[in-house]
């Protein structure tokens, strides 16, 4: 996951990290196809296709088609939960996906916030009406942690219910 704009500015973590993650990665996919890379923020991998050769752009339509390389979330970037607008959180997941439709010819199928700032409950049932078949998080609160070991398990590929505990509610599916 690569913040897009936190501690340092878009540009310099494109041009100091990021270009190099993907330009490495890609060539690693290449070299062996046992390998496999995980991407998430389209911001920055939108900027690098324009910027790459027609032939590291076969590549990584390559590495994509051979299930090397999957993009997961696919938005714009990863979006903070605790206080962001549901039409932003549209905008941003449609920007992206858009991009990995038309120039990668691929869609995400899995959910990904490992770094969410804050908890919704908006968050689950927009990417369960995106259609992700998983959901990976991070940073879980105590709250949610305990209402997972109560649920056992999270399955966010059909329809969302709510369920509340004490001050807790989270979108989950059944």
């Amino acid at each position: 996951h690569d913040d897009t704009g936190w501690l340092e500015t878009v540009d310099q973590y494109y041009i100091e990290q990021v270009q190099w993650i993907l330009s490495t990665s890609t060539q690693a996919l290449l070299d062996n196809p046992e390998r496999k890379f995980t991407y998430v923020e389209m911001a920055f991998f939108e900027r690098w296709w324009e910027e790459i050769d027609n032939e590291t752009k076969a590549g990584v339509l390559k590495v994509i088609a051979n299930e090397q390389l999957q993009l997961n979330l696919a938005g714009w970037c990863m979006n903070d939960e605790g206080a962001t607008m549901y039409s932003d959180d549209i905008n941003q997941m449609t920007v992206g996906a858009l991009f990995a439709k038309h120039s990668l010819n691929t869609r995400p199928l899995v959910g990904w916030h490992v770094d969410p700032f804050g908890a919704s409950a908006v968050t689950p049932s927009l990417w369960a009406d995106i259609g992700f078949n998983a959901f990976g998080v991070n940073r879980l609160t105590t709250g949610l942690r305990m209402l997972e070991k109560q649920i056992k398990v999270w399955n966010l590929c059909g329809a969302v219910r709510r369920v509340s505990v004490g001050h807790v509610t989270c979108g989950f599916t059944s």
